[in-house]
């Protein structure tokens, strides 16, 4: 089994950024210059949730937020493991993109690539 998400490319090394050219197959230019377009931010560095949420709807994607029954990434995976999708994922000042692909997890962010 192969995932769907995109290999991370561009020139932006920021987490954000990152985490969408996964998921749409952009440069982390192109979706840097999407969070900049809702944060009003002229560089793309720390971002707030919210910007990125804002971003990936704007770069077509449905999002819904969830709410992990354990505080733990362990426990977030235990329990979406068994619903098919793409992920964002909020760590402490870090975000990464999983995807659930019929029981199996994969994970990438601007560190793993």
């Amino acid at each position: 089994m192969t995932s769907n998400l995109n290999e991370i490319f561009g020139l932006n090394e920021w987490c954000g950024p990152s985490v969408l050219s996964a998921l749409t197959g952009r440069s982390t230019d192109s979706c840097a210059a999407a969070i900049s377009a809702v944060s009003g931010q002229r560089t793309v560095k720390a971002i707030h949730v919210i910007h990125l949420v804002a971003a990936a709807k704007r770069l077509g994607f449905d999002v819904e937020e969830i709410r992990p029954p354990a505080r733990s990434v362990f426990g977030l995976l235990s329990s979406i493991v068994n619903k098919d999708g793409f992920y964002i994922v909020n760590v402490p000042r870090h975000v990464i993109a999983i995807e659930v692909n019929n029981k199996t997890i994969f994970l990438i962010d601007n560190t793993t690539k």
